[in-house]
């Protein structure tokens, strides 16, 4: 239905920015620091990049992945609002 396609939606979307931050986080910022620039410079372009990582892989990520199947808890399934409120 509506909200199984929204549901996919979401997670897709979610896997797509997880990517493009392992990326960013990969390839630039840690490159640069292997290169050895100034941390602060780092910092400053990169602000909280670890951090946002983190929190989508370790819990935006996982219960999305948890409501967006079938086999969810009735309560939980389809319904994502609520992952991105806590």
């Amino acid at each position: 239905g509506k909200r199984e396609h929204i549901c996919s939606e979401i997670l897709a979307t979610e896997e797509t920015y997880i990517r493009g931050l392992t990326t960013l986080d990969r390839y630039y910022r840690l490159a640069l620091l292997q290169a050895g620039e100034k941390q602060g410079t780092i910092d400053l372009v990169f602000s909280s990049l670890p951090q946002i990582l983190n929190l989508h892989n370790t819990q935006v990520l996982p219960q999305l992945q948890t409501r967006c199947t079938p086999q969810a808890p009735a309560k939980l399934r389809w319904c994502v609002g609520q992952v991105f409120l806590d």
